[in-house]
């Protein structure tokens, strides 16, 4: 993917320049012993970075996976409302019918676009709305057990949205990348400070480690943004549900 290339490329020029940097000024902190205490300083630095990288994918790992099944939920939520409407007296039926794949029809065409930019899509949000309006409506005293149900079925939908669109607007906290960003620079930077080997050798070190953490830095950002970048989530699910109730 173009993005990892350029995450790849750049931790390697970021890795070549702080060897250059280091071997150009070896002579202010040439480290006597270093062979000694470089395996020390690198393991341990290496090691506390290593699990708070673990656990930041962890996280943002478990959020694109909760994010893909609340959108499975959502979906079969509409299917939900559909099937219940079945059971209700014309015209309520027609129309919770038609708004029940009018929304889902909203969500691919509309609000998945939107949502990208953080935002909901009002078209959405109007059906939503009409969903409200027709369930006060729906009051004839042999439909209250189906409208109970529909009610029901109206409040997870609209909370798994609501949980969806945050979601969509939220990732995890600055300070976590900068954490993340200011470790990352420690560590390959405590790579590319201690000059044991010849100059190829030094840079393949440091650029392998560069570029292994740039690629996971990546990942931390692309997960924690479930439904953007390439790897984010598509609308399938309504799809699927759309093909089945039409």
């Amino acid at each position: 993917m173009p993005g990892l290339l350029i995450v790849f490329l750049v931790s390697v020029v970021l890795s070549l320049a702080l060897v250059l940097l280091a071997r150009a000024t070896h002579r202010h902190h040439n480290i006597r012993g270093a062979m000694d205490v470089e395996t020390a300083y690198v393991t341990s630095i290496c090691t506390l970075y290593g699990i708070f990288l673990a656990f930041m994918i962890f996280t943002v790992w478990s959020r694109y996976d909760q994010a893909r099944i609340n959108t499975v939920i959502e979906a079969n939520t509409v299917a939900e409302i559909f099937h219940l409407a079945g059971g209700l007296q014309e015209p309520m039926r027609t129309e919770w019918k038609a708004l029940s794949l009018d929304y889902a029809r909203s969500v691919i065409a509309e609000e998945w676009r939107t949502m990208r930019r953080g935002r909901p899509s009002p078209d959405t949000e109007g059906i939503v709305h009409h969903m409200w309006s027709l369930a006060n409506r729906t009051t004839e005293a042999h439909d209250d057990v189906l409208r109970d149900h529909l009610l029901t079925s109206y409040t997870e939908l609209t909370d798994h949205r609501r949980t969806r669109l945050l979601w969509s607007a939220t990732g995890l906290s600055e300070y976590a990348y900068v954490v993340l960003f200011l470790g990352a620079l420690i560590t390959v930077g405590m790579s590319a400070i201690f000059i044991v080997e010849d100059f190829r050798t030094h840079f393949l070190k440091a650029a392998a480690l560069a570029a292994m953490i740039g690629i996971m830095l990546a990942t931390v950002w692309v997960l924690g943004h479930p439904f953007r970048g390439a790897v984010g989530l598509e609308p399938t699910p309504f799809v699927e549900v759309i093909e089945r109730l039409d």
